[in-house]
């Protein structure tokens, strides 16, 4: 027989004393449940990363620059410097976002012109009547100006625009619009198509469409409140929209649509895949092949004298712009190498705007963004 030792019936476990001594503010002393053994027998080792073989980096001079405006501000170094103690203007924009930035802009009178030039275009295309005011039971939508700048292949400036535009986001559905799709060429088919047309040595040429949205008629009855520039110009305060016009919820689907009427009568046909490339051909053979993204197209032919035709038809619907031999297209630069048939295409404009946007133009590049000789391997595919 085997004794039993008495246990006892107290089964409370042991809880050590955590309490702490009150810590004051700034006090990072470790507590003392860290520092008890009982716990952490063993001092625990430093997690490695895969940053720790890379080479200690200075650290960076780069620091957040103002946000970008218009507007007359005082310049300490100017101040400094100068003995009138003026207030020195400068431009650290690429466009002013409104009609009162654009009167304070260096280039306030290319802008004046801009917008004198865009009235005098809308009313040549009959694109609006004045009203005094507006029928009963009708609401007006908003409208403003918007001022782009226009850049070459290299960066410069070749034109300044400003656009009446009339704000979208008040149209009422199912009274002011219906349907608003419109199709955009995908970037892939722009590849196939300078690709294809540089394997066979095509002659590229580029067209332009000025005030595209502007050609598509409206099928319904839309009245737009004038910006405050634009009413000195006229008599009345509001507009009856014949036409359509930039920022209205059907523009693009209108526009496009007059485009395919005008393409249709020249016996070009849509591609399968993207209803943005258009082809003609005669005796199974490609004659011409128009690639449209929005006012611009991009015309490929084995023979120059079809491109030259078409473009002569063309103008006799469009107002065009005949841009030549295509160079620069969706911010991206095309450089040709017929000999060999090759073709090059190079964004770095836009990767300079971009960086400009953020303030990031005087950071170091780097050639990839991994660590130095990091192994890529099967097991880290997702």
């Amino acid at each position: 027989m085997v004794a039993v030792p008495e246990m006892s019936h107290d089964v409370t476990p042991f809880i050590p004393d955590l309490s702490v001594a009150s810590v004051t503010q700034g006090d990072i002393s470790p507590s003392p449940i860290e520092e008890d053994p009982i716990f952490f027998p063993i001092s625990l080792p430093q997690k490695s990363t895969k940053w720790d073989s890379l080479p200690k980096r200075k650290p960076s001079s780069w620091s957040q620059k103002p946000s970008i405006c218009y507007g007359l501000f005082a310049i300490n170094d100017a101040i400094s410097l100068s003995t009138n103690h003026y207030l020195a203007f400068v431009a650290v924009a690429n466009k002013p976002r409104t009609y009162h930035e654009a009167l304070q802009s260096p280039y306030s009178k290319q802008w004046e012109q801009a917008i004198q030039s865009e009235y005098m275009q809308l009313k040549k295309l009959g694109v609006f009547e004045w009203v005094d005011e507006l029928p009963k039971g009708k609401k007006a939508v908003g409208s403003q100006i918007v001022f782009k700048e226009k850049l070459d292949e290299h960066g410069n400036q070749v034109k300044f625009k400003a656009c009446i535009v009339a704000k979208g986001f008040s149209q009422v559905p199912g009274e002011d619009f219906t349907e608003t799709f419109s199709s955009v060429v995908k970037f892939n088919t722009l590849q196939i198509f300078l690709t294809f047309a540089t394997f066979m040595d095509y002659e590229i040429h580029q067209v332009d469409v000025v005030a595209a949205y502007l050609r598509g008629n409206l099928d319904e009855e839309i009245y737009m409140r004038v910006p405050d520039r634009v009413e000195k110009l006229g008599s009345g305060h509001f507009w009856l929209l014949k036409k359509a016009l930039y920022g209205l919820k059907q523009a693009g689907r209108q526009w496009k649509k007059r485009l395919h009427e005008v393409l249709s009568k020249l016996d070009f046909i849509c591609a399968f895949a993207d209803d943005c490339l258009y082809l003609k051909h005669k005796n199974r053979k490609f004659t011409l092949l128009v690639l449209v993204y929005v006012d611009d197209m991009a015309v490929a032919s084995p023979d120059g004298y079809q491109i030259i035709s078409f473009k002569n038809v063309l103008s006799e619907d469009f107002e065009i712009t005949d841009l030549g031999k295509l160079k620069f297209i969706l911010g991206i630069l095309v450089t040709r190498n017929r000999a060999n048939r090759l073709i090059y295409l190079n964004q770095s404009t836009y990767i300079h705007q971009v960086l400009m946007r953020f303030n990031m133009q005087d950071t170091s590049p780097v050639a990839t963004p991994l660590a130095v000789k990091h192994d890529l391997t099967l097991s880290n595919l997702p």
